[in-house]
């Protein structure tokens, strides 16, 4: 399990300080997760684990974005997002990396990509 902090978003893969290995990445910025009430949930059926993200906002400004995190037994991972809010959608990394952080994918990094009703 990683111990990585750091709340800046980085191309993956990325073996640099801050880094978490393991990570996927559905959208890595800076969003609020000490929310009241928590809107963070997550379900499982034994087909499928899903954490949805619904109404989080980012630290600063942004946001709220609702975006869900779906994984398969089979090793699929999709990634959600039906209400993505805000100005700011264009700074943040989504993708995977592995444990040693030197195999990864980037779909976009800090670039116009995001948009409502879109899936990865």
């Amino acid at each position: 399990m990683s111990t990585a902090t750091a709340i800046t978003n980085n191309p993956l893969p990325n073996a640099g300080s801050g880094v978490p290995e393991n990570l996927l990445a559905a959208f890595r910025d800076d969003l609020d997760q000490d929310i009241t009430p928590i809107r963070i949930y997550t379900y499982r059926d034994g087909t499928r684990f899903i954490v949805s993200y619904v109404g989080v906002p980012r630290f600063s400004s942004g946001g709220p974005y609702t975006f869900q995190v779906i994984l398969y037994p089979t090793g699929r991972i999709v990634y959600q997002y039906l209400d993505m809010q805000g100005t700011r959608l264009n700074e943040a990394t989504i993708g995977i990396q592995n444990a040693t952080r030197d195999d990864g994918l980037t779909v976009v990094h800090n670039a116009a990509y995001m948009h409502n009703n879109l899936a990865i």
